[in-house]
C-alpha cells in the first residue's frame, strides 16, 4: 500500500530474480517475468492465474499493450514473444540472431510498435502485428537495459551500459539528444505522465530527473545505499518510486523532490544495533544487509 506502506501481498513461485513487473491498464493483473518463465497474477488476491511457456533463457522484461490485449516478453536467448493478454496463447515469435539477448521492450502507446534495448547496444523497432524489423537505432556503446516510449508516442528515450540516456524520433530513428550524468550504468527510465520530464535510475544509487524537451538535468534524488534498478511514476505524476539493491523502495514527492516514504520489508528492518557488543564485523555486515541500522559515532 503506497500509503501506509504495509505490505499487501508476496507472490512466491518464480525461482530465482525478478527481472521485470507490469500491471496491466486496468490494473487487475500483474505479469512478472525472470528465470525462464512468465507469470500472471490477480492483484486483488496473489493468486496466480498462468504460467505462459517456459523458456530455454531468462525473461528479462515484460510489458502489456496500453490496452491490455497482449503482453510482450524480452529473453536471454534472444527472442521477442508476444502473447495474448487473456489466454497466455503465444501470438508472435521474433528471433533477432546474435543480438546477445533483449533486455527491455515496450509497446507504443497505440500497441501498433514494440521498440527493443538488446545486448549489442541497438535499440529496434518491430511491427506489433507482423513481427517486421522497421528501424535500427545504433548509437549505444554498451547494452542497451532500458527501453520506453513517450506518452504522445513520438519520441523514444534509451538507457544503456554506456552511462547514457539517449533521446530518439520514433518515426525518422533520428537520434535527438544524449543525457550524460550516470556515473555507471543506467538500468531503468521512464517518461513522466504528460511527457515533459524522463526520469533514470542507475548503478550510481542516484535517481535523476531530466527535462524532457532539452535534457537538462533538474534533479539527482540521493538517498538509496546501493543500486537503483527501477524508476516508475505514479499515474498522476505526483509522484515516483525507486526499487535498489539496498532492499527498500524509496517514494518521491515531484513537486519538493523529497523522500516522502520508504518501504523496507526486510527481516531485520530498522533493528538499532549501535553499541551492541559481541558481532564480528560480517555478522554487521549481514544484518544491515536484512536492514539493521547503526549509527556512525563521531570522534572528539
Amino acid at each position: 500500500d503506497v500509503l501506509t506502506g504495509a505490505l499487501l501481498h508476496t507472490l512466491e513461485v518464480h525461482s530465482g530474480w525478478v527481472n521485470s513487473v507490469s500491471y496491466s491498464p486496468e490494473g487487475m493483473s500483474i505479469t512478472s517475468g525472470n528465470d525462464d518463465t512468465i507469470q500472471v497474477w490477480d492483484v486483488l488476491t496473489g493468486e496466480l492465474l498462468r504460467t505462459l511457456e517456459e523458456y530455454s533463457d531468462m525473461v528479462r522484461s515484460v510489458a502489456y499493450s496500453s490496452d491490455g490485449t497482449s503482453i510482450v516478453s524480452g529473453n536471454d536467448d534472444d527472442t521477442i514473444q508476444v502473447w495474448d493478454g487473456l489466454t497466455g496463447e503465444s501470438l508472435l515469435r521474433i528471433f533477432e540472431e546474435y543480438s546477445g539477448g533483449v533486455w527491455s521492450v515496450v509497446y507504443s502507446p497505440g500497441g501498433t510498435s514494440i521498440a527493443s534495448g538488446h545486448d549489442d547496444g541497438m535499440v529496434k523497432v518491430w511491427d506489433g502485428l507482423t513481427g517486421d524489423l522497421l528501424r535500427t537505432l545504433e548509437r549505444h556503446s554498451r547494452e542497451v537495459r532500458s527501453v520506453v516510449y513517450s506518452p504522445d508516442g513520438k519520441t523514444i528515450a534509451s538507457g544503456s551500459g554506456d552511462t547514457t540516456v539517449k533521446v530518439w524520433d520514433a518515426l525518422t530513428g533520428a537520434l535527438l539528444r544524449t543525457l550524460e550524468g550516470h556515473s555507471i550504468w543506467v538500468s531503468s527510465v521512464v517518461y513522466s505522465p504528460d511527457g515533459k520530464s524522463i526520469i533514470s535510475g542507475s548503478g550510481d544509487n542516484t535517481v535523476k530527473v531530466w527535462d524532457g524537451s532539452t535534457g537538462a538535468l533538474l534533479q539527482t534524488l540521493d538517498g538509496h545505499l546501493d543500486r537503483v534498478w527501477s524508476v516508475v511514476y505514479s499515474p498522476d505524476g505526483k509522484t515516483i518510486a525507486s526499487g535498489s539493491s539496498d532492499g527498500t523502495i524509496r517514494i518521491w514527492d515531484t513537486e519538493t523532490w523529497e523522500c516522502r516514504a520508504v518501504l523496507d520489508n526486510r527481516l531485520y528492518s530498522n533493528l538499532n544495533i549501535t553499541g551492541v557488543n559481541g558481532l564480528t564485523e560480517a555478522q554487521r555486515r549481514t544484518l544491515k544487509a536484512y536492514g539493521a541500522v547503526e549509527e556512525v559515532r563521531m570522534m572528539n
